[in-house]
């Protein structure tokens, strides 16, 4: 199975595409098996980095990044491109990010198209299946506003969790808009949700933190939040070194096995480059690095 991914990575680090037709069935098999992607649920943990993120204490971080892609099947969903201000169609990969003080891993993933749940049943999901099944246990969660509905804010607080995200200046604590509680730039309040969360808000400027950790100072909130950020520099990473538009295939099981191979290796890379897998994508470029050990980090319990 590793001479397989060998050539997975080799043709991935040397072009950026991934096409079924690179390989012979036997081996395209061996990929899928390798992804380990239940197509029915829509979603897929990646079970080596649970158990590096229970070794290795951490926050976790949530986020989505458009994934443009024409001739899905049906399956394609017309997404919003800031950058253009247009309209593409494809889906919208949501990432499960574990950050540590040695670096940040994906641990888990959903892919969001014309089919599967929306985005924060998705996020519903995969946080049960990350406390209840695999027993994970981060020191935060962090996300944007995006995931701050109160759905998710009473699941991670009912898990016991601590959060921080932002939090939108017309949402109410104790039947007051925070933006009303907090009138000026600076400062903080304590309240309830109406499905009872008790939650501190904090105002910087224009915007607005909250967390069920209400004893947090101001300044701590903020720093927390700001390893957030982790999220966004792997999907960059994971958009221009890794190709994350790379694969040519027309269906969501085939993205799926991609996508799940693409955050193994981005793991594997993370792992053997003690934080920095730019550094290490070179390395395995230009020969440096042994692309054998990668693999074996990878997927260490293959042959």
């Amino acid at each position: 199975m590793l001479e397989t991914f060998a050539r997975f990575v080799q043709r991935l680090l040397a072009n950026g595409v991934f096409r079924i037709a690179d390989f012979s069935q036997k081996g395209y098999d061996e990929l899928v098996t390798a992804a380990g992607v239940a197509s029915e649920c829509g979603w897929a943990v990646l079970p080596r980095q649970i158990e590096r993120a229970k070794a290795s204490p951490g926050y976790l971080v949530i986020d989505d990044t458009n994934n443009p892609k024409y001739g899905l099947k049906g399956k394609a969903r017309t997404l919003f491109v800031p950058a253009t201000k247009g309209f593409r169609s494809g889906y919208r990969l949501q990432l499960f990010l574990w950050v540590t003080e040695r670096g940040a891993f994906p641990i888990a993933f959903a892919l969001w198209h014309a089919e599967s749940e929306k985005l924060l049943a998705l996020a519903l999901a995969l946080l049960g299946e990350l406390r209840n099944r695999q027993g994970l246990k981060p020191g935060m969660v962090l996300a944007d506003a995006a995931y701050g509905s109160a759905a998710v804010l009473k699941r991670l607080d009912d898990y016991r969790w601590g959060l921080v995200m932002r939090f939108k200046g017309d949402r109410k604590l104790d039947g007051a808009p925070v933006s009303k509680r907090i009138p000026r730039g600076w400062g903080s309040t304590v309240g309830r949700l109406a499905n009872g969360v008790k939650l501190k808000v904090v105002r910087s400027g224009g915007h607005f933190l909250c967390s069920n950790r209400v004893s947090l100072g101001n300044g701590s909130v903020r720093e927390i939040y700001r390893l957030r950020w982790k999220v966004e520099e792997a999907f960059r990473f994971l958009k221009t070194v890794l190709k994350l538009g790379g694969c040519h295939q027309h269906s969501i099981r085939a993205q799926a096995v991609f996508v799940s191979l693409l955050l193994s290796l981005h793991c594997g890379l993370v792992a053997v480059s003690g934080g920095n897998p730019y550094q290490a994508a070179r390395d395995v470029i230009s020969g440096r690095l042994d692309l054998w050990k990668l693999l074996q980090e990878t997927f260490p319990g293959y042959a």
